[in-house]
């Protein structure tokens, strides 16, 4: 069988067959941008969460890694659930365990139940994020699908541009803390509100032509397909390039260049801009140059200053270089998404479980890396190492992947 007919042409339906109401697409947009809130506590005030627990930046950043293993058990599991439940009901139940996972982190105040329960949060991320693409797939017509998904990338990193200066400013009323039940958990329980409302309770799953879709053959289906099998090797590797960044960007640059927390808000501020603006503008441009074109020069551009940013030693080259990377992060976050999207159409749901269970291995690896790293070779080794890891996704989706949809 060629690799055109192994693309499962009775999943290739461009039109959903289920209307949506007006507050579908921003229900969705927001679920994203409330499944970055605890990312960007943990990114803005790593330091300061150190400090309270008398650890290094290097130790309680690994709360990140605990959430991003959780994240790749579930995800593994949503392969199956995705199958055999409706994917709003998987979606609401995501957001419901990601608001209990901030509710108990603004309870607890052990460290140990802190690094339990902010882990937790890898599950109901595990359990949002594949079925918000998901749903785009099933609901949203091919031609609007890439844009689509930019909003709702775009919506994940907004939050870093809108919640960075509003975490600051709670924080300076007390610590860190304060951004939990001002910030976090009204935000999730909104998403959660919306979602229920927004998202249409139809279910439209595809079926195969025996309707006995199994989570076996899924599985086996997606492993065997080597298109399939390198998107998501490249999607790992891309979200451990971004790892830089995202977990120990804010840090490096307070520690470099001896910043305070309120100007690391402001470089947050920036690189969400960037990733944002990025993320938009990449849904625009695969559907004109194609999907795994935009994905491979993407991925590279992002690897290439993620890596560059470790060897500067002037503070706006540093800053320049690292929007940079976060641009180029939200350009290949979107078009890979969208890549990996349409690979195996009739195990949509499956394909992005495996898709964010790659993302969450990819950032775990990441995260434990850079901060090993830290540990050892300090910041700038840590960084130039992760960057190099954008560059080998960009290998990968260059020479392994096929894109379905040709330009």
């Amino acid at each position: 069988m060629n690799e055109n007919a192994g693309r499962d042409s009775q999943g290739t339906q461009n039109r959903p067959n289920v209307s949506t109401g007006i507050l579908f697409l921003p229900s969705l947009i927001i679920s994203s941008f409330n499944t970055s809130t605890l990312g960007l506590l943990a990114s803005l005030f790593l330091i300061d969460m150190a400090a309270t627990f008398n650890s290094s930046p290097g130790i309680v950043g690994q709360i990140n890694t605990g959430t991003f293993i959780i994240g790749v058990l579930i995800s593994l599991l949503m392969g199956d659930w995705s199958l055999r439940f409706k994917h709003k009901s998987l979606l609401v139940i995501g957001l419901l365990i990601y608001t209990v996972s901030a509710f108990g982190c603004a309870l607890m105040s052990d460290f140990n139940f802190i690094l339990i329960l902010f882990s937790l949060s890898g599950a109901g991320l595990a359990m949002t994020v594949p079925m918000l693409e998901t749903l785009v797939g099933e609901y949203i017509t091919l031609e609007k699908r890439g844009h689509s998904i930019g909003l709702i990338v775009a919506g994940g990193s907004l939050v870093y541009f809108i919640g960075a200066p509003i975490m600051v400013i709670l924080a300076s009323y007390g610590d860190w803390r304060y951004v939990l039940p001002f910030f976090v958990i009204p935000i999730s329980l909104i998403s959660l509100i919306l979602t229920i409302i927004g998202v249409p309770n139809e279910s439209v799953k595809q079926k195969s032509p025996t309707d006995e879709i199994s989570f076996y053959r899924s599985f086996k289906r997606i492993l065997t397909d080597k298109s399939a099998l390198s998107c998501l090797i490249g999607n790992a590797l891309r979200s451990a390039q971004f790892a830089a960044i995202l977990l120990y960007g804010t840090s490096f640059l307070r520690v470099l260049f001896k910043m305070s927390a309120e100007f690391g808000s402001i470089f947050i501020l920036l690189t969400a801009l960037g990733y944002t603006i990025g993320s938009i503008v990449s849904g625009s441009l695969v559907n004109r140059f194609g999907r795994k074109q935009i994905t491979v020069v993407t991925a590279l551009l992002a690897g290439i200053f993620t890596f560059l940013s470790a060897y500067s030693n002037n503070l706006w080259v540093f800053i320049v270089l690292e929007f940079l990377g976060s641009w180029f992060s939200g350009m290949v976050a979107t078009s890979a998404a969208s890549l990996t999207l349409e690979q195996i159409p009739l195990y949509r749901g499956s394909m992005m479980s495996l898709k964010s269970a790659a993302v969450n291995m990819g950032s775990a690896f990441g995260g434990a890396l850079g901060g090993l790293a830290i540990l050892s070779i300090g910041y700038g080794g840590s960084t130039s190492i992760l960057g190099f890891m954008g560059i080998l996704s960009a290998a990968v989706f260059y020479f392994y992947v096929f894109d379905p949809i040709k330009k």
